[in-house]
């Protein structure tokens, strides 16, 4: 899926045009690891490999449609979960898994280790009634 992206860093030590605001479109291709993904911007002839943190989604139609897609997975979640907090013996984040069947009865099982994404994962499951698991002890009791 190609997804229009706006480049919020200045890169221009790796490319002259990859300056702050240029727009671009991500690619199929396949980046190095989950951290980054191909764009093809307009005025640069080959797709650069960013990182996804250096840019802002702005497509509209992506966005709403991820939306939608979370609110599905919460209600979802609401009916019949299995969600898990785990923290490192250090008590720092480890991950936020979980997992529900959908209206068609397939089983979805998720995996999170990034700690923003968990964060307001984990918020929107809690303000929608979602009973959350906790194995270990959070290192700082505010960091959730």
């Amino acid at each position: 899926m190609n997804i229009k992206v706006q480049l919020k860093d200045d890169l221009t030590r790796y490319h002259s045009l990859l300056t702050p605001g240029v727009v671009g479109y991500t690619t199929d291709r396949n980046p190095i690891n989950d951290c980054f993904v191909y764009v093809q911007f307009h005025s640069i002839r080959t797709p650069q490999n960013i990182l996804w943190k250096s840019l802002t989604i702005i497509d509209e139609e992506y966005l709403e449609e991820k939306r939608k897609k979370r609110e599905r997975m919460i209600e979802s979640l609401k009916e019949n979960s299995n969600v898990e907090l785990h923290w490192h013996h250090n008590g720092s984040f480890k991950k936020l898994s979980y997992q529900y069947r959908n209206k068609k009865n397939k089983r979805h099982f998720f995996c999170n280790c990034f700690f923003d994404l968990s964060a307001e994962l984990y918020a929107k499951m809690r303000k929608a009634g979602i009973k959350v698991r906790e194995f270990g002890v959070p290192q700082d009791a505010v960091a959730y």
